[in-house]
């Protein structure tokens, strides 16, 4: 015979696992991914990442897929640019996940890199050891100014973006 706090919590859950379903195919009717798509001041949005490098065609579709389920914005992540060194970067790959956004016709939101992601060759340059720099508070000018030009690098790269959001 079970414990009648042991039936009450059962049903409990049942009743919150209904509830929750129910709220998911509301948020998720047609009507509602409408309205969110038409109003220009609600964000609807996702973070796309991709650790292993973007075909462009592939991340094309997801897209496409993510905007006809109602999403308006992506966060896009990994996307600083490559130090090449001497100064100079490839910012190839923000530009052309700029260009997918554009085309999809979904807004981007770009956080800044992580400030502990600051390429190697860059710190190299710099003559400041990899492991000094993993240990960082940031109160160093130095470590300030590696991450005000890597983060430069970014900006530099989609500030004419009419898809660009922050």
């Amino acid at each position: 015979m079970a414990l009648p706090w042991k039936e009450k919590e059962k049903d409990m859950q049942a009743h919150w696992i209904k509830t929750a379903l129910e709220a998911r195919d509301r948020l998720n009717a047609t009507p509602m991914r409408d309205r969110m798509r038409e109003d220009a001041t609600v964000w609807s949005g996702s973070v796309y990442w991709q650790p292993n490098g973007t075909d462009l065609a592939h991340m094309e579709r997801e897209l496409t897929s993510m905007r006809d389920l109602g999403f308006n914005i992506v966060r896009l992540h990994t996307l600083c640019p490559e130090y090449l060194g001497e100064g100079k970067w490839d910012d190839g790959k923000a530009r052309s996940w700029r260009a997918v956004c554009e085309k999809v016709g979904i807004g981007m939101v770009v956080i800044p890199a992580n400030p502990y992601h600051i390429p190697e060759k860059l710190l190299k340059e710099r003559g400041i050891d990899p492991a000094t720099y993993g240990a960082s508070d940031f109160t160093e000018r130095e470590h300030r100014d590696l991450i005000r030009t890597t983060q430069g690098a970014l900006v530099s790269a989609l500030k004419d973006s009419p898809q660009m959001l922050a």
